[in-house]
């Protein structure tokens, strides 16, 4: 065989074998619980589940990775075949912070988070610009507020024990 065709032999190969990998990287693992789901998706991302929210066919989930200590927000899917894990966003550092997360069904929530550093604190009231309050629970150490209409401009005003 000569080298041109050794060398097309190698790249076809080199092609079809990343074109497998990708598949199985993207290959969906359906569960017949949430529970099931959930327990995947913790062990996949070496997470803590601090609060979780549903909205039509998806479980929302609000999570701390044990690696680097960031949180982020993934999701629980349901079709036909079951439940699945979706991947979020990627872990942030989130001390006060504003972010919209989009959905695998294209659903966008907007989000407000934040880490208390006072193991004491129950609950926080947050205010925005226009002078909106409301007060949210602490769990694990954090606060959130799923589909909020506080927008990004918010602050914690009081803690409370």
């Amino acid at each position: 065989m000569n080298k041109k065709k050794m060398i097309l032999l190698f790249l076809f190969a080199f092609i079809l074998s990343s074109c497998v990998k990708q598949h199985e990287q993207n290959e969906v693992k359906y569960f017949t619980s949430k529970h099931e789901a959930l327990q995947y998706g913790m062990n996949e991302v070496r997470g803590e589940v601090i609060d979780q929210w549903t909205m039509e066919n998806e479980t929302f989930i609000f999570y701390k990775e044990i690696d680097d200590g960031g949180v982020s927000v993934s999701s629980i899917s349901h079709s036909s075949e079951g439940y699945y894990w979706f991947n979020g966003i990627a872990s942030m550092i989130c001390h006060q912070c504003y972010f919209q997360y989009t959905s695998e069904y294209q659903n966008t929530i907007p989000i407000i988070a934040g880490k208390i550093e006072n193991p004491n604190v129950k609950s926080v009231e947050v205010e925005n610009a226009a002078g909106h309050a409301q007060t949210l629970n602490v769990q694990k150490g954090y606060y959130i507020e799923w589909n909020t209409k506080l927008g990004a401009n918010y602050k914690v005003t009081k803690e409370l024990q």
